[in-house]
């Protein structure tokens, strides 16, 4: 048995959704070529991230995938990933976690798996993403990515984790991402969202109109 878990199946409504499994691993050659001065990591705590990880997304990943479905209507491309842990970066390209608290890991998973489910939709090629990145051209580069990203995640984490706000108002603390934070405080995450995904945005205002009129 791998250390990720069999992808999981639900019908929901009229909606088939196929979750990705995720395969959690360590390398040391992965290690060493990623980190310059590679921390020394108890191959113990390493198996345990690896378990915790995977028992979070066999527990969280069919909710997580469910709300990023939601707010953006898309889904992910492929079936498995691998998901690199290590000593001490974290990217979505290969997906790379830095191993530290596990709460810490879960929510930078979410925020790097929203990369991949971008990336491998090509959304950087839409015209909602170029009106985003035109509207904030004054911006970096970084700023005007992560505005995107963060607008999803954090509407996908007032849905499934309420207390990671907080944490993910504070993550990263560099200047490109508080001023994404900024932009997206200031113009509203559903803003953000609607300008990149208008036929999502669409029909959810469709179904909120509904439920507040049979209320």
């Amino acid at each position: 048995m791998s250390n990720g878990f069999t992808v999981l199946r639900r019908v929901d409504s009229k909606l088939h959704y196929n979750f990705m499994n995720i395969k959690f691993k360590y390398s040391h050659h992965y290690e060493q070529c990623l980190n310059e001065k590679a921390v020394a990591i108890p191959r113990a705590e390493i198996l345990a991230k690896i378990s915790a990880m995977d028992r979070f997304w066999k527990l969280r990943g069919p909710a997580t995938e469910k709300a990023f479905n939601d707010v953006t209507g898309l889904s992910f491309v492929k079936k498995e990933i691998v998901c690199y842990l290590n000593s001490g970066r974290t990217f979505s390209d290969p997906l790379t976690l830095k191993i530290e608290n596990e709460e810490s890991m879960q929510n930078n998973l979410v925020h790097e798996l929203i990369c991949v489910l971008l990336m491998d939709n090509e959304i950087g090629f839409t015209a909602g993403w170029e009106t985003v990145l035109e509207r904030f051209k004054n911006e970096t580069a970084a700023t005007k990515t992560q505005i995107g990203i963060y607008a999803i995640h954090l509407l996908a984490a007032t849905k499934l984790f309420p207390e990671w706000i907080k944490n993910i108002n504070s993550y990263p603390k560099s200047p490109d991402y508080e001023k994404s934070r900024e932009i997206v405080d200031k113009t509203g995450a559903d803003e953000i969202v609607r300008i990149i995904f208008p036929k999502t945005a669409t029909k959810t205002a469709v179904k909120t109109t509904i439920k507040a009129a049979v209320l």
